[in-house]
């Protein structure tokens, strides 16, 4: 399998939209569902952004009979990027997205 280089990893990240996704993931493994309450935008939207952070490798999927599930990938450079997207969900600019996707969560209803 072929590695992500931080180019990579920067490059996925440069929309605004995939960055809280990445930020949203931090909380723990969601489903599209959970993505598209808490962000407000059209599931194809979400979807084509998880897409692209799975292509450069900053997410990964599980299938759970016909929801997909998302979390954070499991790289060195994420590793060392996640107290950022930590420090990114305690924010201001990202509280009202992490309570929207906590809420969903704990209702687990897609």
């Amino acid at each position: 399998m072929k590695t992500t280089n931080e180019h990579e990893i920067f490059k996925g990240l440069s929309d605004p939209t995939r960055l809280q996704i990445m930020v949203l993931l931090g909380v723990g493994e969601l489903c599209v569902c959970d993505l598209v309450k808490a962000l407000a935008i059209p599931q194809s939207t979400v979807s084509r952004h998880l897409s692209i952070l799975k292509k450069y490798r900053l997410v990964e999927d599980r299938r759970d009979r016909k929801w997909i599930h998302y979390r954070l990938s499991k790289s060195k450079l994420l590793e060392e990027l996640k107290g950022y997207f930590d420090n990114l969900a305690k924010s201001d600019q990202f509280a009202d997205l992490i309570e929207k996707v906590i809420e969903c969560k704990d209702r687990n209803k897609c």
